[in-house]
């Protein structure tokens, strides 16, 4: 996604550090100890984090590929961005707990501009590891809950500025509506921080929001539509809002394909997304 930096003061992006993991941290060790029971789901396609774990005993992987078109107006530019095989590894450790490793895959980007020959920036992605612990199930109104903290492990390469995505904290509900529908919604931060070529520092923090509602079709088969943005902690930038679309197919009670297409519903963003992944529940 095509992002714009502004400057935020060290003392406001520091306490709000602290204050998030302090929540996070919270969350973690005051969870319900009971885990959900609902069939595996895929996490690495959509924005929208679902609040089921891997419960204890059991593992799974994602394996995902995608293609992203980002076309700016204010520099007359076009990016192109396919990235595969991502790699997502959760494993289940307790009633409560879920470990996560996860690999952006292997980099493609080539950049045209008028008159210019196309740029190609190719190069093995970043990585991270997270926890998602389930915090409480959900009864009547009150929605099941989850919360996951990721941290970036800045693996790969890097032939071109790229932020660097600090600690992530994001609460994840979900809503069964009767036996067909499914609400989900997402509400965390993200901190970044950003070196230009003249080696420069900024950083920004970000609130990220997002809503999905899920269609049970069949027994193997869901559509989903979701809407997500970002909203910058600063006025002087503007938020970042995407809308998509999916569906996913079980092929097996523990196999799931998927495929997602989405767009930006804002200037000089990601007009184009497209991705497919497979997720594999074992254990």
């Amino acid at each position: 996604m095509s992002r714009v930096w502004v400057t935020s003061s060290v003392f406001s992006r520091g306490r709000a550090r602290y204050i998030a993991l302090i929540l996070g941290f919270i969350a973690l060790v005051i969870g319900n100890n009971t885990a959900w029971a609902e069939p595996f789901s895929c996490d690495w396609l959509k924005n929208t984090e679902s609040s089921s774990i891997m419960v204890g005993g059991s593992y799974g992987f994602e394996f995902g590929w995608s293609y992203a078109r980002i076309h700016s107006n204010e520099v007359d530019q076009e990016q192109e961005q396919n990235s595969g095989p991502a790699i997502l590894a959760r494993v289940g450790f307790s009633s409560r707990y879920e470990l996560r490793l996860a690999w952006e895959g292997y980099q493609w980007y080539s950049v045209e501009e008028p008159n210019l020959d196309v740029n190609h920036k190719n190069g093995p992605g970043d990585g991270d590891i997270a926890l998602k612990a389930f915090l409480f199930p959900g009864e009547n109104f009150v929605p099941e809950m989850a919360c996951l903290i990721r941290l970036p492990l800045r693996s790969g390469e890097k032939n071109h500025v790229r932020p660097e995505y600090n600690p992530t904290l994001m609460f994840c509900a979900s809503w069964t509506l009767g036996r067909a529908f499914t609400v989900t919604g997402n509400i965390g931060t993200t901190f970044i921080s950003l070196q230009d070529e003249s080696y420069r520092s900024d950083s920004i923090t970000y609130l990220n929001n997002s809503l999905a509602l899920t269609y049970r079709m069949q027994d193997w088969l869901d559509l989903f539509a979701e809407l997500y943005s970002d909203v910058p902690a600063s006025s002087k930038d503007h938020s970042h809002t995407y809308a998509g679309l999916g569906w996913t197919y079980r092929f097996h009670e523990r196999w799931l394909g998927s495929l997602y297409a989405g767009t930006a519903l804002t200037e000089d963003d990601c007009d184009l997304l497209l991705r497919m992944s497979l997720a594999i529940w074992l254990g």
